[in-house]
């Protein structure tokens, strides 16, 4: 039996040998930032504060406070000793049954989540292989989109906070990679599990949320009415198992079925075209108006294309985009102490958005159509709301996968061309060198005369 499973052992590192190289430089990485834990909110409790400084940021300090409240007084509140819906239950539970292992083992609450973060964050560097082998890729191109991944800064940072960058982005793509996988099965068990995991992801991040409805599009196509209904209903089971007790909760408490009441805030940051404008003072201005700060918003974007169009277009289409792709997130905060590595950490920003956006505009056949529809649809969503480098991060496993397949089919299509000019070029040549040598053999046959 000890021999059987050796073998299996020496057989399944044999067939994941390609991606190992990634793992270990991911790990070794996260490991190192782990122990050094290095930036500026990390080592500057005097100017960001105690709490910032311990979880990351003003909204990772709110969230553990959330779970702390949640275990010891049993409230459900962001930012608040009352009950409140601002927050959709994913990260608030993640870090509440964190917590509660933490101190059954009596071992420190941060570490913790740090530790179930590095193997989420490690994990994504696995799907980022394998949603490239699936998608077409051979073994050397998902060998460059798991490196890119592994060495790309922004996991390195938020691992190490209690915010849902890295347990969203997981879920994410490994609901991504399931509904590749499972697109064309009739089977009703992994659609199934799709709908569970994507609903566990928008529990934690609900941005992405209106992308199923692109999702159901292939399906439809794909598949006959029956098989639709099928699939469909196994959808709507993973829903109602996911997104029911947080709507039972809602009604109970607030009398309402709200998914959410948090989403004013980023709309209307996002309406102010490159950030001209204070927000305090919109802030004011929404409460005033007696609109809420959602319906402030959609009047001010409506009233911004009426009077100005081309300057409210320019914003939500190449002004919105440029902040969120500009740096990768979090890195200002490593600066001055990392400035060394500034050409590296903005030449992979930059290889990674010119391949992507090579791939983009290449015609995609079978699942990679899928991959870049889902990357651009979440692109266009958050190009509605406030233009964050935290917000274009969610996108960048994605974008590299796209990047990799876009450096092998630019590197396919330069070499296409390279062989085609080399045979017209030989065609030109071959005729003169013939001609040629028949010129010199008339020659010597007249001398041989």
């Amino acid at each position: 039996m000890n021999i059987i499973r050796r073998r299996k052992l020496v057989g399944w590192i044999v067939r994941h040998r390609w991606v190992f190289p990634a793992l270990i430089i991911s790990l070794i990485l996260h490991l190192s930032f782990l122990a050094a834990n290095p930036g500026k909110v990390f080592n500057m409790p005097g100017k960001y504060g105690a709490d910032i400084s311990t979880f990351g940021s003003r909204d990772a300090a709110l969230y553990a406070k959330m779970a702390d409240q949640m275990l010891t007084k049993h409230i459900y509140g962001y930012n608040d000793d009352e009950p409140n819906a601002r927050i959709t239950p994913g990260q608030p539970v993640y870090l509440a049954a964190s917590f509660m292992l933490a101190d059954v083992a009596h071992v420190s609450r941060l570490k913790t989540v740090q530790v179930f973060n590095l193997m989420m964050s490690v994990g994504t560097v696995f799907i980022v292989f394998y949603l490239s082998i699936m998608l077409g890729g051979t073994n050397s191109v998902a060998l460059l989109a798991s490196l890119l991944y592994a060495t790309y800064f922004s996991p390195l940072h938020f691992f190490r906070t209690t915010l849902t960058e890295t347990p969203a982005i997981f879920l994410a793509y490994l609901s991504l990679y399931l509904y590749i996988k499972t697109i064309n099965v009739k089977n009703l068990r992994p659609h199934f599990l799709f709908s569970i995991c994507f609903c566990v992801a928008v529990l934690f991040r609900p941005t992405p949320a209106p992308l199923i409805v692109l999702a159901a599009m292939p399906v439809l196509f794909r598949h006959s009415g029956r098989d639709c209904l099928r699939i469909f209903t196994m959808w709507a089971l993973g829903a109602a198992l996911i997104f029911g007790p947080w709507f039972l909760r809602n009604y109970l408490v607030f009398h309402e079925l709200m998914f959410t009441s948090h989403g004013g805030n980023p709309l209307l940051a996002g309406a102010n075209p490159f950030f001209a404008d204070q927000y305090p003072t919109m802030l004011r201005e929404a409460r005033e108006s007696g609109l809420g700060q959602g319906g402030f918003a959609f009047a001010r974007i409506l009233a911004g294309f009426n009077e100005h169009p081309d300057l409210w277009l320019a914003w939500f289409t190449a002004g919105k985009a440029y902040w969120l792709f500009r740096v990768p997130a979090a890195w200002l905060g490593y600066l001055p102490n990392f400035a060394s590595f500034n050409f590296f950490v903005y030449g992979a920003q930059y290889f990674i958005l010119i391949f992507s956006a090579i791939f983009s505009v290449m015609y995609g056949v079978g699942a990679r159509k899928y991959l870049k529809v889902t990357i651009l649809g979440y692109v266009v969503l958050s190009l509605f709301f406030l233009p964050n480098s935290r917000y274009g991060f969610f996108a960048i496993p994605g974008m590299i996968v796209m990047a990799a397949l876009g450096t092998n089919q630019a590197l396919l299509y330069c070499k296409g061309i390279f062989t085609i000019v080399k045979i017209r070029t030989m065609e030109v040549i071959s005729p003169r060198k013939k001609s040629g040598i028949a010129k010199d053999s008339v020659v010597a046959d007249l001398a041989g005369d």
